[in-house]
């Protein structure tokens, strides 16, 4: 949408020349990923996926989530004098078999299978705090470790980036 009075700055909202999709964002992210685990010696699930958020986490693997656009600064109801840009929520889950189990008789996980599923856990979120540390511009950020469900656990970070370099 383009805007037009006279003498009123550019208010366009199309996107800029060279900026990022979703996609080429998700594809630039995944790189991140697997170069941040390679410097800190964290072996990844070789399945590697981009998808939409949320995604169910159903089997070990490292997905890129893209969630949409979303117009920075935020317009409420008024234009200000700056110029919009476009900012791509996006995410990383990685999600590994969890050694915190119970086994085949029902007994509940031994405390030293608990230590290796929070070892596991606070690995996986070194890799995404390198991650941000990768990124030139980012907001919102979240990296979460929630307990194991279903004999998987997963790592999560979301985020929001620019579409104009951050990436």
């Amino acid at each position: 949408m383009t805007v037009y009075s006279s003498g009123s700055p550019d208010l366009t909202l199309a996107a800029a020349p060279g900026m990022a999709t979703l996609l080429s964002m998700a594809r630039s992210l995944q790189s991140i990923v697997e170069q941040c685990a390679a410097t800190q010696g964290v072996t990844l699930p070789d399945r590697r996926v981009i998808y939409m958020a949320p995604m169910p986490a159903d089997c070990p693997q490292v997905a890129m989530l893209i969630g949409g656009w979303q117009l920075e600064p935020p317009i409420d109801g008024m234009f200000t004098c700056a110029r919009g840009r476009w900012a791509a929520q996006l995410g990383v889950v990685i999600t590994r078999k969890s050694p915190a189990v119970p086994d085949a008789a029902g007994d509940l996980p031994k405390p030293s299978q608990l230590e290796s599923a929070a070892q596991m856990a606070s690995d996986d979120a070194e890799v995404l705090l390198a991650v941000i540390g990768a990124v030139d511009e980012i907001a919102d950020v979240l990296v979460q470790t929630p307990a194991a469900e279903g004999g998987l656990q997963s790592v999560t970070l979301s985020f929001r980036a620019p579409a104009d370099g951050a990436l």
